[in-house]
C-alpha cells in the first residue's frame, strides 16, 4: 500500500467546491447553520475576485479534500506589527489525528513569514477544549480571558 501524499493548495476556481465542502463541515462541527446560497455565492465572488479579502487553502490527500485554512493580513497598531490572522483551520472529522492540522498550521506559519508578519494570530471560543492541547503542543500561547465579538452593521 502506498503512502497517500498530503498537499496544501491555494483555492482557485477549480477547487473552490472543496473549500465550500470543508466550510460546511466546519459549520456543522460547531452546530451552526451552513452558509446559504447567497452567502456561498458572496464568499466565492470575494475569494475569486480581483482583490480577495482573504486567502484560502485546502489540504488535499491525493484528490480528496481533508481540511482547509483561511488567512488574512492585518496590522496591529497596538504592537506596530504585521500579523497574519487565521480565520479557519478545519480538518474533516474522519481525518483527524493524522497530522493534517499540524501541516496546515505549519503552512500558516510559513505564509506569515513570507508576508513579513511577526505573528500568526487567531481566536476561538474558550469552550473548544479539544483544540487547546493541539495549539499548545504546536507553540501557541493563550492570551485573553474570553472571546467577545462586537459588530456594527453598516
Amino acid at each position: 500500500m502506498t503512502e497517500q501524499r498530503l498537499q496544501v493548495v491555494q483555492v482557485t476556481k477549480s477547487n473552490v467546491d472543496d473549500l465550500m465542502a470543508m466550510l460546511r463541515g466546519l459549520a456543522e462541527y460547531h452546530g451552526q447553520d451552513v452558509p446559504d446560497l447567497v452567502k456561498s455565492a458572496r464568499l466565492r465572488a470575494d475569494l475569486l475576485g480581483d482583490d480577495p479579502p482573504f486567502e484560502a487553502y485546502v489540504a488535499m490527500r491525493d484528490s480528496e479534500a481533508v481540511g482547509c485554512l483561511t488567512l488574512d493580513k492585518r496590522y496591529s497598531t497596538y504592537t506596530a506589527e504585521r500579523v497574519l490572522f487565521m480565520g479557519d483551520l478545519y480538518v474533516d472529522g474522519a481525518q483527524r489525528r493524522a497530522g493534517i492540522g499540524e501541516t496546515l498550521l505549519e503552512f500558516a506559519k510559513g505564509r506569515a513569514r513570507e508576508l513579513g508578519c511577526t505573528a500568526l494570530e487567531w481566536n476561538m471560543v474558550r469552550e473548544n477544549e479539544s483544540a487547546r492541547p493541539f495549539y499548545s503542543k504546536n507553540g501557541a500561547a493563550e492570551w485573553g480571558n474570553i472571546l467577545v465579538w462586537y459588530r456594527i452593521i453598516l
